[in-house]
């Protein structure tokens, strides 16, 4: 929610500025932003995980971060092809830009 002054600022009601543009990001398109965020976060904190050894975390979260690094890659390589099909065949109008 913005605060009450950003809200009712003129020059963000007019249709081509940047917040309006951003209301009409359809469903699918945040779904794929928060995908691609909790990904990173996953995929970071198990790299770091990895990266220090099992000296300083231990055999068990090193196994787990395997697991966890190669599921959160392969959930973003998944999302970068949906969102290529999307941009290009697979959205709503995608030939009317």
């Amino acid at each position: 929610m913005l605060p009450a002054k950003i809200a009712f600022d003129l020059w963000l009601q007019r249709p081509r500025c940047v917040y309006q543009l951003l209301k009409k990001q359809y469903a699918g398109q945040k779904v794929q932003f928060w995908e691609i965020v909790g990904g990173c976060v996953v995929y970071l904190i198990s790299g770091i995980v990895l990266w220090a050894g099992a000296r300083t975390f231990g055999r068990t979260a090193v196994a787990i971060s395997y697991v966890l690094h190669d599921i959160s890659a392969l959930i973003m390589l998944g999302g970068i092809f949906i969102h290529i099909y999307l941009s290009t065949i697979g959205g709503p109008v995608p030939f009317n830009r």
